[in-house]
């Protein structure tokens, strides 16, 4: 917002030392010069800005044209992990009869150390209708920015990875590990890559009265030995067996259910290419 004032502010001094200020000619060469500066200076920093948020271009455009408008955040990851072409999905464990999604959740952010910077931003936490705060989703990174101007410092803030969670250990073993389908001594730790990230830009919902920016990191297992790789076939050979998780083709993935009606929450279409 300051340096679109400040193009504004040097449009104005070198229209006015151009052409309104012939009589004057002592201060009509500075008035247009000084003009000159401070666009100069303006474009220089939205170049700039520009360059730090070049991913985000979309949202920063969209955040300036409605810059006092609140908007909904949430930053989240979820796992890509195959076996033999379909890819596990486990029950939404929070509203078991939605469906099914990838492993992962929302990432969480560290409270104490982040409240001058959320407290200058404008951002509060998110209590959606019927929906508020457990032990489960204290701290998570499902938010809402009060004036959404302050949306590209907030994301440029998370891709600093300052103050925040920044391994998926978490819901992998919540998930997997401690609802027994994975063993901890099977994984004691994990290795993965970045696989993607996923977001488009702000949105208007149906479900929610706010507008909102959804962001994924998709993150793919990469097992580490043979016996991680025979414990997640065990998993897809038995998936028949436990209805806390399935395993989904991607035209099913896509389709929105499995060949035998289990119905796949719309977000894991991210975890695919």
């Amino acid at each position: 917002m300051k340096e679109i004032i400040n193009v504004f502010v040097g449009v104005v001094l070198f229209v006015a030392g151009t052409w309104f200020l012939n009589n004057r000619p002592d201060i009509k060469d500075s008035v247009r010069d000084a003009g000159l500066g401070v666009l100069f200076a303006a474009g220089t920093s939205l170049l700039v800005l520009a360059w730090e948020s070049k991913q985000y271009l979309r949202v920063l455009i969209q955040s300036y044209i409605k810059p006092t408008k609140a908007v909904r955040v949430s930053m989240a990851y979820l796992f890509r992990i195959e076996v033999d072409g379909q890819f596990l999905l486990v029950r939404n464990h929070k509203n078991p009869l939605r469906g099914y999604q990838p492993v992962g959740g929302v990432y969480k952010y560290l409270k104490r150390e982040t409240a001058s910077l959320f407290q200058e931003l404008g951002i509060a936490v998110d209590i959606r209708p019927g929906i508020g705060v457990d032990d489960d989703s204290r701290n998570d990174l499902r938010c809402k920015i009060n004036e959404r101007r302050h949306l590209p410092a907030f994301l440029r803030w998370f891709d600093a990875k300052r103050d925040r969670e920044t391994d998926p250990w978490r819901e992998f073993y919540e998930e997997l590990i401690v609802e027994g389908l994975l063993k901890q001594e099977d994984f004691p730790y994990i290795q993965y890559c970045h696989f993607k990230s996923d977001y488009e830009g702000i949105k208007s919902p149906d479900a929610f009265p706010i507008d909102e920016f959804l962001y994924a990191d998709i993150i793919e297992l990469k097992p580490e030995n043979s016996k991680q790789i025979d414990e997640l076939k065990r998993l897809f050979v038995q998936r028949s067996l436990n209805d806390i998780y399935t395993f989904a083709t991607p035209e099913e993935i896509r389709s929105g259910s499995t060949s035998t009606g289990i119905t796949i929450l719309p977000h894991a279409k991210k975890i695919l290419c």
